[in-house]
């Protein structure tokens, strides 16, 4: 009777191995597709005149902060803007500080990823974009 208990407890044991096995890997997956979309599927604007041609095929549209890089001594904020018809990724560089602006750069973007950023302003200096200001972060 205990030989077969063992079994038992040996078969499910295996069973609940494969299905932890089975649920991480379909984490990872999903996480890469994730990734993908972000890298290869959603156009990356970094300059003025990508963005006009965005909001022309776009007439509403939100930011949400993506991530953060510092890159040749600059502050840059990596940006999803999602339109009424479809989304792109945009890259500001950050040239004014305030406490909102502070606050981000402060914590490399950690834990503002997807928020939602109101009255993102900004403008384009030979062609680069630039976050002038934020009014407010909505986690």
């Amino acid at each position: 009777m205990l030989n077969h208990i063992g079994r038992n407890m040996a078969t499910s044991m295996k069973n609940s191995f494969f299905c932890i096995l089975f649920i991480l890997s379909s984490c990872i997956n999903s996480n890469k597709e994730n990734i993908d979309t972000i890298e290869k599927k959603v156009p990356l604007i970094v300059d003025m005149n990508q963005l006009l041609v965005f909001f022309e095929k776009n007439s509403k549209c939100s930011f949400y902060f993506e991530k953060y890089e510092y890159k040749n001594h600059h502050d840059y904020f990596i940006v999803k803007i999602v339109g009424d018809r479809s989304d792109a990724i945009g890259k500001f560089r950050v040239i004014t500080k305030n406490p909102t602006l502070n606050e981000i750069i402060s914590t490399k973007g950690m834990g503002y990823r997807g928020a939602k950023l109101l009255n993102l302003k900004y403008e384009s200096i030979e062609g680069e974009l630039l976050c002038l200001n934020i009014e407010k972060v909505i986690d």
